[in-house]
This record gives C-alpha cells, sequence and structure tokens, in this order.
C-alpha cells in the first residue's frame, strides 16, 4: 500500500493515479493506482467518493460500489496517510446495467476416430469463477467462458455452469455427439 516517499517534510500522500471504472450488474467497479508520493508517511488507507459522497474506505486498489442497474455514477478517490487526506483522483464515470441472462452453449465438433471436441461455452455469471460441472462431477474451476474437452464414444453430454460455491446460479447445456 506505500507509495515511495519523495518529500523530505512530512507531508499528506498525493493523489491515487489512474482510476478507471468499469459499469456491471448491479455495480461499477473501480481500479486505481497508489499515489506517486506517500508524504513521508506510509499510505494507510484509501477513500472512495461517489460524486460528493463518501462510500467507503479500503486499504486496496480496487472497490466495488453496489449501485442500481441503469444509473450513472461518477467517482473520485483521495490516499491517506498519518499526516491526513490527499487531494482527489481523476474522476472515472461508470454505468451499471444488467448482466445477460445464464446461459451455456454446448456444441460438438467432427467426430475423428471416436473421439469429439466438446465446446462449452457460458455468459451471463458477471464475470466471477465458475464451477464446470458433467454428469455431476467438478471438471474444471475456469473463468474465461470457455472449456473444450475431448470426448470419447456417443449419446448425450449435459454440463451444468455454476457461480463458484453455487447451486441455484446455474445454466445448463448439452449436445449429443
Amino acid at each position: 500500500m506505500s507509495a515511495g516517499s519523495t518529500n523530505s517534510d512530512p507531508a499528506p500522500p498525493s493523489a491515487p493515479t489512474n482510476l478507471s471504472a468499469t459499469g456491471g450488474d448491479g455495480r461499477s467497479g473501480l481500479d486505481y493506482a497508489p499515489p506517486l508520493s506517500d508524504g513521508g508517511s506510509p499510505v494507510t488507507g484509501y477513500n472512495v467518493y461517489r460524486g460528493t459522497s463518501h462510500v467507503a474506505t479500503t486499504s486496496t486498489l480496487s472497490y466495488s460500489d453496489t449501485v442500481a442497474n441503469g444509473t450513472t455514477h461518477t467517482y473520485h478517490v483521495t490516499a491517506v496517510n498519518d499526516l491526513g487526506e490527499s487531494p482527489a483522483s481523476n474522476t472515472a464515470t461508470a454505468t451499471a446495467g444488467e448482466a445477460p441472462a445464464r446461459s451455456v452453449t454446448v456444441t460438438a465438433g467432427p467426430k475423428r476416430r471416436n473421439l469429439t471436441d466438446v465446446t462449452v461455452t457460458w455468459v451471463g455469471f458477471g464475470g466471477t469463477s465458475v464451477d464446470v460441472t458433467r454428469s455431476g462431477s467438478t471438471i474444471s474451476t475456469e473463468n474465461d467462458g470457455t472449456l473444450t474437452e475431448t470426448w470419447r464414444g456417443s449419446g448425450t453430454v449435459t454440463y451444468t455452469v455454476c457461480e463458484t460455491g453455487s447451486t441455484t446460479a446455474c445454466a445448463t447445456g448439452s449436445t449429443t455427439i
């Protein structure tokens, strides 16, 4: 959390840098970099502001703000040390929006010597990691939206994709080989 000290007289830190904001389903995600100077005293936290309202204090370089879908908010962040609060960072704006409906698509490629590549693709899981199951057994934990495996034999193959640790935030897809 501590940025490099470039000041010989202790003072509040300089402003955090590179604030960016991204809208998500019911949230605004913020990322920022530490200040260039800690003012001669270690940075102890970051204050997050939505407009002029203080919404959080955090010790990390990111924050997820829960907001209503369809709303647009402008943010800035300050750094804090034992000597005070920094000037405001740049501002960043995000609009929260509905995530796409959860869905799973399973496709089978051409059969080669009784082997078929099966590709599972999913959307609507909010960028979180997911558990991919086949026949009730977890075969993978992924977060990139796709999984390909080679399947031997024929029949119907069914995959279920769930947000990691959930049994209700799920979608299922299948294909016949």
